[in-house]
């Protein structure tokens, strides 16, 4: 009976698909929908095909949402799942409220991949970082349950000190993937394993010896410091500060709506022939039978010689700067569902075509656009607090030229004397 369903299912969403026709917010509905029917892999298909139909910076996030929670609870794909959720994770900034949702879904995934140590840190950033969320409860919950499924069994004790299943863990985390899985069975586990011992013992006799008073070592470990303290006052003066109001944005997109402008777009169907005999009987046959679209599909496939034959013709939100410009220019003077006369093409060839719909220019709307723009503000901050931010330490510690390349001589300095 499945098979049945899901079958009928494969021409609903073939005929949908031309009827949608882009609508990315239809479509995700649809796949909603079969989520609701329990049509789970239909759901699945639906959503990535919602993907391909341009949706908003927001309804995008929601739809990567929706997958990782279908591949999680429903498909048991949790590498998919995380996949996804990483995708989600990109387009948002730490400051938005729905990333207290993605870091949790990231602790279920991680709990379900068995990495107990990233899962507690996935709950741990939504019970600091989002702490008024309505998952913050969950969350510190969670927290107690994977560090009891991964107690912190000691692996080896060196000079004293333990190497715990957690580190190694951890460690493994940290390799990339192309070389992961080279450690991932019990033997590539126990490598690992000696490979962080031999690394504490030396690092203990490289302390024995004192190694860290060696000029070279200290000028590279001030180096390390000073790239990690750089990025702390960086964090604390700049990303933490460079915040974006609503009204902000609201008057960035009045002012600016022209970039947010969408052309004029037109969705048809076309068969282009080598001859003109044969796009008069193909013309012929389409008006008897009032230009259907399905008779219109058939006929392109078997006869078009244009790489989209295999889809029927069909031509997808073409602008008025599209082409073959003689289709383009044709389909924009006609109105929806209209069948065209033989139109000659400056190659020689002979193209009918339909139009399946027509959309005049138009503005995207605030909420489509609003992370994209609170994205763009705060970059624009960000620069203009560290410009601040450098100008504030030069007025504050003065500087000094002594060299051409410095530029004049007592530049920027504060109670400094030319040299």
């Amino acid at each position: 009976m499945r098979k049945i369903v899901a079958a009928a299912l494969v021409l609903m969403v073939s005929g949908a698909t031309t009827r949608l026709l882009g609508d990315a917010e239809r479509v995700f509905q649809l796949a909603k929908e079969m989520e609701q029917k329990k049509l789970y892999a239909e759901a699945d298909s639906l959503y990535r095909e919602a993907l391909n139909q341009n949706p908003s910076d927001n309804l995008k996030v929601e739809i990567y949402v929706n997958l990782a929670d279908l591949n999680l609870d429903k498909l048991n794909d949790p590498q998919k799942a995380l996949h996804y959720l990483k995708l989600a994770q990109a387009m948002l900034e730490d400051s938005d409220p729905r990333m207290a949702g993605i870091h949790y879904r990231l602790g279920l995934v991680y709990e379900k991949l068995g990495k107990y140590v990233d899962a507690a840190q996935e709950y741990q950033t939504v019970v600091i970082n989002y702490q008024n969320s309505q998952f913050a409860d969950e969350a510190s919950k969670s927290i107690d349950r994977v560090f009891s499924k991964n107690i912190q069994e000691y692996l080896a004790i060196v000079g004293g000190e333990p190497i715990t299943s957690m580190e190694l863990e951890k460690r493994l985390e940290e390799i990339p993937p192309f070389y992961r899985g080279r450690f991932e069975t019990p033997e590539g586990r126990k490598e690992l394993l000696e490979r962080m011992i031999d690394e504490r013992l030396m690092t203990r006799e490289a302390e024995e010896r004192k190694l860290y008073l060696k000029a070279d070592v200290q000028e590279k470990l001030m180096q390390q410091r000073a790239r990690i303290l750089q990025n702390a006052l960086y964090e604390e003066e700049v990303r933490q500060k460079a915040n974006v109001t609503e009204d902000e944005m609201k008057k960035y997109y009045e002012k600016h709506k022209d970039d947010f402008k969408i052309p004029a777009r037109v969705t048809l169907m076309r068969i282009t022939v080598e001859n003109k005999d044969t796009a008069e009987m193909l013309l012929n046959m389409l008006k008897e039978a009032k230009g259907d679209s399905a008779l219109f599909d058939s006929l392109a496939r078997k006869y078009s010689v244009t790489p989209d034959a295999k889809r029927g013709g069909l031509m997808y939100n073409l602008t008025e700067n599209a082409r073959p410009q003689e289709i383009v220019k044709k389909a924009f003077e006609m109105e929806e569902g209209e069948l065209s006369d033989i139109i000659e093409l400056s190659d020689g060839k002979f193209a009918i075509i339909k139009v399946i719909k027509k959309q005049p220019e138009s503005i995207r709307p605030f909420d489509e656009v609003k992370l994209s723009i609170e994205n763009k503000l705060r970059r624009e901050k960000e620069k203009q607090l560290f410009e601040q931010l450098k100008k504030r330490l030069r007025e504050k510690y003065g500087v000094e030229y002594v060299s051409q390349e410095g530029g004049e001589s007592g530049e920027g300095t504060k109670g400094l004397k030319k040299k």
